[in-house]
């Protein structure tokens, strides 16, 4: 797990925040940090890791990193497998809250994920 960045360990807990690492999930985490360069052993190891708390790890994120970017992953996570758990959407609200991110960014982002 040491070896994923805070933003790649965001998707992971994200994945991970109904308690059930569903296999498109586990797929799409697969393609993300494959593209982003993790070795295939590293994310097979971190899919079977428990992540740390959502909190935590948007705390660590980088002040360079795009608030919005980092929206845009955690949404396509938690869309990834086709339903919305009330935990992802209860994740959603508060990741937007701690980047700073008002409802109507937040929509936005929604959209553009989703297709909208």
């Amino acid at each position: 797990m040491d070896k994923l960045t805070s933003n790649q360990q965001l998707l992971l807990a994200t994945a991970w925040v109904d308690n059930h690492l569903a296999e498109a999930e586990a797929n799409t985490l697969r393609q993300v940090l494959t593209q982003q360069g993790v070795a295939a052993a590293d994310i097979e190891a971190a899919l079977k890791a428990k992540p740390p708390s959502v909190t935590e790890l948007v705390n660590k994120l980088p002040g360079g990193q795009p608030r919005e970017e980092v929206m845009r992953d955690v949404l396509r996570m938690c869309f990834s497998d086709g339903v919305l758990e009330f935990e992802e959407f209860d994740l959603i609200e508060r990741v937007a809250g701690q980047l700073g991110l008002n409802e109507e960014t937040l929509e936005r982002i929604r959209g553009e994920v989703s297709g909208e």
